[in-house]
């Protein structure tokens, strides 16, 4: 297959998450393709959901690495505001959907950009975001703000793909 290049966009290019979307990997039952790289649908099963998290303004992250041996780490970065039973709650689903299925995410960019993470069509779906890190900070001073962040993380080997439909 030949090089097609790159060419910019007129679109907006700023930095940032809008939207964090996130569901048991287990509860999947089919992705649909909308097109080359691209999906336009994820059914779940009966009575599961996409639960949003909503984190604080301008903190959330989402990173794609890839190796020399084309290996791609996806790295979603959530940081919840207040060190409180609300965001801990929180903090232990996610740690229970880890150790059960792992959770599959779709991320929103402040450009309108959405793609689903931690499914790969190649592995059918087996390699999901798993915590990699989360840390609860109280802060120092009452000037500080309080968080409790947590690092999801996956590795397989296509950068995430589009995502085209609604939630």
């Amino acid at each position: 297959m030949g090089l097609n290049g790159f060419r910019r966009s007129a679109g907006k290019r700023n930095g940032g998450l809008w939207s964090v979307a996130l569901a048991r990997a287990g509860a999947v039952t089919g992705v649909a393709k909308a097109g080359s790289g691209e999906y336009s649908t994820v059914a779940l099963s009966n009575g599961e959901s996409f639960a949003f998290y909503y984190c604080k303004e301008d903190e959330a992250r989402y990173t794609e690495k890839v190796n020399a041996n084309g290996v791609v780490t996806h790295e979603l970065t959530l940081v919840m505001e207040r060190m409180d039973p609300v965001s801990a709650r929180a903090v232990n689903e996610l740690l229970d959907a880890s150790r059960e299925d792992g959770v599959v995410a779709i991320v929103r960019t402040n450009n309108d950009a959405s793609v689903l993470v931690g499914w790969s069509d190649w592995f059918e779906g087996r390699f999901p975001l798993r915590v990699h890190s989360a840390e609860g900070d109280s802060g120092r001073s009452l000037s500080d703000v309080s968080a409790e962040t947590v690092v999801l993380r996956s590795i397989d080997t296509d950068k995430a793909w589009s995502f085209t439909g609604a939630l």
